[in-house]
């Protein structure tokens, strides 16, 4: 019992700092100057245990840390760009061989013409099947086929046809599939044609739907500096080239809850610094309630900012002064336009603290 008496008074005494006109804090014995100096004690112990956690980590190289995320996704795109390439370009390749078989057999007239047809077709498969292209079970198997002599092939049976020539001149440019100037290329000059195995792909090769700048590669780039569920709680819309994120602001009664909202974000939204470091003014997108609102909570951020650049203070001695002087006085809105003519009496009255 006496523990949990123990533990009660610790969290009461956290709970009566940031809430102090709650009604518990009337009664005995939260009422009591023995228990508000042990809160303001015990707060000032978990705010330094805090605040050095927080500055510990705001010392890393925070542009090291950013350079290193970026050249990784610099990196990843690039390499997809290239695996995409590297796809269509096998496609195509997969695509004129197949024109190519067709052309050879719409030319093969007489029985020479055929057998040495059958040669050339079956070195073609040897080449495709590097490229994972099943044969026919029908087709001819032989271990090493034999070269034929081309020397007395009827091939004066085939009158010249320029628009035959220019179609076929037309259709094979690819610079790994060489032309021959006469005759056709034998089984074991297409043996050259050895390359990984990759998936086979349609007939014609799909255009890649990959596009620097798109909406899903800035998506994917937000996901992985905000985490993907804080940054689709903020209802994004592709605005001008880029993800705009809607925001609210929340409601704060404390002064400090403007601090909060401010630096570390509430209720899983990123942070309003973060929203104003990434897109500036953009977010509140020219609405008069939150571009008033901005302002008036700026009275305040401001004002810790300057108190936390002087000599030997920090985020919370900045705070514990805030709710010494004014948490009692003052709401968080009452408190921002009190700093509208008052800001140097506030100033004043930091210089003699504590």
């Amino acid at each position: 019992m006496l523990w949990f008496r123990r533990i009660l008074v610790q969290d009461l005494a956290v709970i009566f700092t940031q809430t102090p006109h709650a009604l518990i804090f009337k009664y005995t014995p939260f009422n009591s100057p023995s228990f508000r100096d042990f809160a303001a004690s015990s707060t000032a112990a978990i705010d330094a245990a805090e605040e050095t956690a927080r500055l510990a980590f705001q010392n890393l190289p925070q542009h090291l840390v950013a350079s290193l995320q970026g050249a990784l996704a610099t990196k990843n795109l690039a390499f997809e760009r290239e695996r995409q390439n590297y796809h269509n370009e096998m496609a195509s390749m997969r695509n004129e061989l197949g024109q190519m078989k067709t052309l050879l057999e719409l030319v093969a007239g007489t029985k020479r013409v055929k057998r040495a047809h059958g040669n050339l077709t079956e070195g073609l498969s040897d080449g495709v099947s590097e490229l994972a292209v099943t044969t026919s079970n029908s087709a001819p198997k032989h271990s090493t086929p034999p070269p034929f002599d081309t020397s007395d092939l009827p091939f004066d049976m085939f009158p010249p046809d320029p628009v035959l020539d220019a179609f076929i001149a037309a259709s094979f440019t690819h610079p790994n599939v060489p032309m021959p100037a006469t005759l056709p290329p034998t089984s074991t000059q297409l043996a050259v044609l050895h390359t990984p195995v990759f998936p086979l792909p349609s007939s014609t090769p799909q255009p890649s739907t990959y596009t620097p700048g798109s909406p899903e590669e800035r998506q994917q780039f937000y996901f992985q500096r905000y985490g993907a569920d804080r940054f689709r709680k903020h209802s994004p819309e592709w605005v001008d080239g880029n993800w705009l994120p809607r925001y609210k602001y929340s409601f704060a009664d404390g002064i400090w809850d403007y601090w909060v909202e401010w630096k570390e974000g509430v209720d899983g939204f990123i942070s309003v610094e973060e929203l104003t470091t990434t897109w500036g003014a953009k977010w509140r997108r020219n609405i008069p309630a939150p571009k008033n609102e901005n302002t008036r909570r700026m009275h305040v951020v401001n004002l810790i900012l300057e108190l936390c650049r002087k000599p030997r203070w920090n985020v919370s001695l900045v705070q514990r002064f805030i709710t010494d002087k004014y948490a009692r006085q003052f709401r968080a809105r009452a408190f921002s336009d009190y700093l509208k003519n008052n800001r140097d009496a506030v100033i004043t009255a930091a210089a003699n603290y504590p």
